[in-house]
C-alpha cells in the first residue's frame, strides 16, 4: 500500500536512501531555467522568500565519469582521463521503494515505465590550467514516482 500522503512517502524514501546510494535533496525550482543542469549545487539553496511550492524533491546518485588533470603553471597539459568503475544507480533504491510501497508492481512495469521517469544530467567542475571533472548524475522527482504508484495501487 502506498503511503497514504506525499510527506509520509518522503520520509519513507529518506529511510530507505540511508541503504543505498542515493541522496535525498530538495531544489529550488524557481532557480532554474534549464533542467538538464538541475543538479548543479547553487540550486539547493533555499531563501525565505520561496514559496514551498518551488521546492520539489528529488532521490539522486552522482559519480565522476571523467575530466583532464595534470595540468600546472608550469606549463605541463592536461591530460583527459576517464572513470572505470561501476557507475551508481538509482535501481536499487527504485526497486526498494517499490517493495516496501507497491509490492504488488511487476519486474515489467518497473523496467519499462518507472525507470522512464529517471532523467540524466551532466555537469562539469572546472579547474585551473585545464584541469575539470565530468559528472553523471541520475535523477528522479519524487513526487512522480509518488503519482504513479498511487496510480498503479488503484
Amino acid at each position: 500500500m502506498v503511503a497514504d500522503t506525499y510527506q509520509d512517502f518522503i520520509e519513507i524514501c529518506k529511510q530507505i536512501s540511508k541503504d543505498t546510494e542515493a541522496q535525498i535533496v530538495r531544489y529550488n525550482l524557481k532557480m532554474m531555467n534549464d533542467t538538464k543542469h538541475i543538479f548543479y549545487g547553487w540550486y539547493e539553496f533555499l531563501d525565505e522568500n520561496d514559496s514551498l511550492s518551488n521546492i520539489k524533491e528529488y532521490a539522486k546518485v552522482t559519480f565522476e565519469t571523467g575530466g583532464y588533470s595534470g595540468g600546472n603553471c608550469y606549463g605541463d597539459e592536461a591530460e583527459e582521463y576517464t572513470v572505470e568503475e561501476q557507475r551508481l544507480s538509482l535501481d536499487n533504491f527504485l526497486n526498494a521503494v517499490v517493495l516496501h510501497q507497491s509490492p504488488n508492481v511487476p519486474y515489467s512495469v518497473f523496467t519499462k515505465e518507472i525507470l522512464k521517469l529517471v532523467k540524466t544530467s551532466c555537469h562539469t567542475d572546472g579547474g585551473y590550467y585545464g584541469n575539470y571533472v565530468e559528472y553523471e548524475t541520475h535523477h528522479i522527482s519524487l513526487e512522480d514516482f509518488y503519482n504513479f504508484l498511487k496510480k498503479y495501487d488503484k
